[in-house]
């Protein structure tokens, strides 16, 4: 089964405006949570360096795992 890569999580979320204003700690913990969820086919977990985001950000990475999962279906 394909994966998707750090690098390709990396490039996806910097186009996210709210991203940018993520100190490294929280960017990270959104990167790793992002790929789990893209990689175990599930949706993001909220981990508590990301409890005070906005729903809207949150859910414009939703619709981001959604996409790339559906990517992945779809070359199997």
């Amino acid at each position: 089964q394909d994966k998707a890569s750090s690098s390709c999580a990396h490039r996806k979320l910097q186009e996210l405006p709210f991203v940018k204003k993520l100190n490294t700690s929280k960017y990270r913990s959104l990167k790793e949570s992002t790929l789990a969820a893209i990689n175990s086919d599930k949706t993001l977990e909220i981990t508590s360096k990301l409890r005070n985001s906005d729903k809207k950000d949150i859910d414009a990475v939703q619709a981001f795992i959604k996409t790339v999962q559906a990517r992945i279906q779809d070359k199997t």
